[in-house]
């Protein structure tokens, strides 16, 4: 009885109204924007978080790493914790480690202990990832599925540009530990937010198909759900890479001072939001999720093998790459995340298969370590040419063979 209260907890006995949707979506899409935050608030102070805990380059690195490698870890039983304990639940006690860890994080005083604190958020970050896209197939028919996933591929957005933002300025202004401070308020007034705004339909939340049954009728095709699925890991390699390489790039090669070489990853990942809810609209309307992923890898290997990372002095490639990426990247996500669930038709193979692409972009984000050592070794040029542009290729390809909206 008292499992069956718990997993119960936030769902609702009719069917919502389209307005309380959007406003149970947009309660789980700034708690796990907050997640990535946490993640993202320490890279622009790494150097000065090893000196304050005396750790070496190797154990600074985990500050960052520790996310990923507890996403891998956690990812399918966040899944499974998700099935039995209910969605809402999951998210709150996510929200809780979360909180824990800051707590801990802010009066860290050694090496061991800031690093704890960074497993503990990277839980609520591995929650998140997880959650976050099977609560939007529970909340919206797959007629909306196209839009609503086009929000949510933004996600990751806000966190990233508010921790690129805030981190020089609070650790300028206040020291370090402001920084956690910030992370509480986030957290606490997300994970609020969640308690006390969060619904579900209890109908939604069963094993049957989406609200209206659309998709009982469609045969499952489950190996192509996760075969999408695992073109997120691509996804994530070819945007993290950017993200994390691109500004030394244009830095060292380009001759770009710091300021206007962190204004290049802006204007790719302000380009990204709009075009997704777009694309997101015309997915839904010409049922063509799949191209929507297909065809932006494909252009995606075409800028890599071009104007990506070239070695002359110009910066028109620059800026036209960023704003091509950045439409693309609003194709890609969207359309995996809208894809899967329906290709997995039931519900429980949607929820593993969509839990496949937090584990995928976990993996992708660990994977960028030992990509910066292969930048060293080979330089940026040829790291478009022989490491990203093939990796679109393939998962262009991997993505062209599977099922798609349609089958």
């Amino acid at each position: 009885m008292l499992t069956s209260k718990i997993a119960n907890w936030g769902t609702v006995e009719r069917p919502m109204s389209g307005r309380e949707s959007w406003v149970s979506f947009f309660a789980v899409f700034c708690f796990c924007s907050t997640t990535m935050y946490l993640q993202n608030k320490v890279a622009a102070i790494i150097t000065v978080l090893a000196a304050a805990f005396s750790m070496n380059a190797a154990s600074a690195g985990y500050l960052v790493a520790s996310f990923a490698i507890v996403g891998i870890l956690l990812a399918f039983p966040a899944a499974w914790i998700m099935r039995k304990l209910g969605v809402k639940t999951t998210l709150v006690l996510a929200g809780c480690i979360s909180i824990v860890g800051s707590l801990i994080g802010l009066f860290a005083q050694s090496a061991a202990t800031i690093l704890f604190s960074r497993v503990l958020e990277g839980c609520g970050m591995a929650f998140a990832a997880v959650v976050g896209p099977n609560v939007i197939p529970r909340l919206f028919p797959q007629e909306k599925m196209g839009l609503v996933m086009g929000v949510w591929s933004c996600w990751t957005l806000p966190g990233v540009i508010l921790a690129f933002v805030t981190t020089p300025l609070l650790y300028e202004a206040f020291g370090y530990r402001s920084l956690w401070v910030l992370s509480l308020v986030l957290e606490i007034a997300t994970t609020a937010w969640m308690i006390l705004s969060f619904r579900l339909s209890a109908p939604a939340s069963s094993e049957s198909v989406d609200a209206v049954g659309a998709r009982s009728a469609r045969k499952p095709h489950v190996l192509s759900a996760w075969l999408v699925a695992f073109a997120f890991l691509g996804y994530g390699l070819l945007f993290g890479a950017i993200l994390a390489y691109y500004p030394t790039y244009l830095q060292t090669v380009k001759g770009m001072s710091l300021t206007l070489s962190s204004i290049v990853p802006m204007v790719l990942a302000v380009t990204t939001a709009p075009f997704g809810i777009w694309f997101g609209i015309l997915a839904d309307r010409y049922q063509a999720r799949k191209w929507f992923i297909v065809i932006p890898l494909l252009v995606v290997a075409v800028l890599e093998f071009t104007i990506g990372f070239t070695e002359g002095p110009e910066l028109w490639p620059v800026w036209l790459y960023a704003v091509i990426f950045g439409i693309c990247c609003g194709g890609i996500p969207m359309g995996i995340y809208a894809l899967v669930p329906l290709l997995a038709v039931e519900r429980s193979k949607a929820d593993y298969a969509l839990a496949g692409t937090g584990f995928f972009m976990m993996i992708s984000n660990f994977m960028l370590g030992p990509l910066g050592t292969l930048i060293a070794d080979i330089g940026y040029h040829q790291l478009g040419m022989y490491v990203l542009a093939p990796v679109a290729l393939f998962f262009a390809i991997l993505v062209l063979v599977c099922k798609g909206d349609r089958d």
